[in-house]
């Protein structure tokens, strides 16, 4: 299961983890503990180091790693206080938070550091790709997720040996036609790397592919999975982030994203559905084979657990609301009007007051259905 990046990554910062050189260890050791307590403080205390121990064993899993001690979740404490710690368990740590979302700061830290010239004489590990969400590794039942990366890395490992070899074809190939393929354009010599590569997509990505997918796809997942289709289509944006941003900065506003869609994610957890994100603050639920009814009980659920979450551990006197729209299946409707139905249903919860759940309209206008409507211009 070890990630095909890791021997690379540890190569290259071979000596930055050791508390024998200076204090660019400790930096970035104490860096790594601080950014890690930071991400968990967001958890009720009954599940910290749960959460934490999952969090290490993955990245010894990732990195092949060996260490062990009675209380793993120590170490991120441990780290952030004085920087000290097993010098490869660091190492796996801060190469797990270097592939995960949410940890931009770790990167340019470690980019800081090792300086220009090693990062151009080693582009595999950097910029290191964001293969894996925090929230993912942290929020589902440990077997599943440690079965979910292994699959993920022994994939990745597929697609690294394809592009050897097919680099390899290439060399052989021009070195038996000269340079009769160095006519190829360009563009074309891209697009075959991209396809290649098949390396994921970044998570600031996400709310792209989740806007394609509830304008294209949402009503064929639902139609195909359910007999007799039955299904519902729902848009969570979270209320007030502006104003949320603006009282306590972008770093509470991007948790408060972050612990939302945890929170939708554990909504439908176990039913046939997809979630994801949409827009900037806002969420898709596509639950294949429940009801309007049903579904306006999963989301109430969803919206109590998202005013009670214990948002207090995040900053003084916050309070978080969600506003959500649901529109059921129709016969032959297209995705994108099933959408922009919820999504209107979303904006009428919100002029509203918000934290209420509201059905959106059965039927869309003939100037929407004659020139459709971007969901961006209803839920941005």
């Amino acid at each position: 299961m070890i990630h095909p990046d890791y021997p690379v990554f540890a190569n290259v910062t071979q000596e930055l983890f050791s508390l024998r050189e200076s204090g660019k260890a400790i930096l970035l050791r104490k860096a790594l503990g601080i950014a890690l307590d930071r991400r968990f403080a967001n958890f009720q205390k009954g599940v910290v180091q749960e959460k934490k121990s999952q969090f290490i064993n993955l990245a010894k899993e990732v990195s092949g790693a060996v260490w062990s001690a009675r209380e793993p979740h120590k170490i991120i404490t441990t780290l952030k206080n004085t920087g000290d710690g097993d010098e490869e368990m660091t190492r796996a740590l801060y190469f797990l938070c270097c592939i995960t979302d949410e940890f931009d700061e770790l990167r340019g830290t470690l980019f800081q550091v090792i300086g220009n010239d090693v990062v151009v004489d080693a582009p595999a590990i950097w910029p290191p790709k964001l293969e894996f969400r925090f929230r993912d590794l942290i929020a589902a039942n440990p077997k599943e997720i440690r079965h979910q990366v292994k699959a993920r890395v022994a994939a990745l490992a597929e697609q690294r040996t394809a592009m050897e070899r097919a680099g390899q074809l290439n060399l052989e190939l021009k070195s038996e036609f000269g340079l009769i393929l160095d006519d190829r354009p360009v563009q074309a010599a891209n697009a075959d790397d991209a396809t290649l590569s098949g390396s994921p997509i970044d998570p600031s990505e996400d709310k792209i592919i989740g806007r394609a997918f509830v304008e294209n796809d949402a009503a064929k997942f639902i139609g195909a999975h359910s007999s007799p289709p039955c299904g519902t289509l729902c848009i969570i944006d979270i209320d007030d982030l502006t104003k949320i941003n603006k009282v306590y900065t972008h770093t509470v506003g991007d948790q408060v994203i972050e612990i939302v869609g945890m929170l939708a994610e554990d909504a439908v957890k176990g039913l046939h559905q997809k979630t994801g994100r949409c827009g900037d603050d806002t969420f898709f639920i596509a639950l294949a084979k429940e009801d309007e009814d049903t579904t306006i009980q999963l989301m109430g659920r969803l919206l109590k657990n998202v005013q009670d979450f214990g948002w207090k551990q995040v900053a003084a006197d916050l309070r978080v609301t969600v506003s959500i729209g649901i529109a059921g299946l129709r016969p032959q409707e297209p995705s994108l009007d099933m959408a922009v139905r919820a999504g209107r249903g979303m904006r009428d919860a919100k002029a509203r007051g918000g934290n209420i759940t509201a059905i959106g309209p059965r039927h869309l206008s003939r100037s929407d259905m004659l020139s459709p409507v971007s969901t961006l211009r209803v839920w941005s």
